[in-house]
């Protein structure tokens, strides 16, 4: 179990690293850049629901996708977002 677990984070890890820096040059104006350890622990929150919701055991590409892109492809509500 134990090896699921790190490679689930691994990946979680992997993924935010990955498509955060294409973000990042996307958006360059983008204020959850300045906020990236806030978006970063609220799409680890969401991995995991995700993972709990599919009622599966580790977490998969595919969510880490999911929870990246609900998070941060949209605008934020507040409208703080200078994008």
């Amino acid at each position: 179990m134990g090896v699921e677990v790190d490679d689930s984070l691994m990946l979680m890890c992997k993924i935010w690293r990955e498509r955060f820096k294409i973000f990042a040059t996307d958006h360059s104006k983008s204020a959850k850049i300045k906020t990236k350890g806030n978006w970063a622990k609220k799409y680890y929150a969401r991995c995991f629901a995700l993972k709990k919701e599919r009622g599966i055991d580790v977490i998969t590409e595919d969510i880490c996708n999911i929870a990246f892109s609900e998070l941060m492809d949209k605008p934020q509500a507040s409208g703080v977002d200078l994008e």
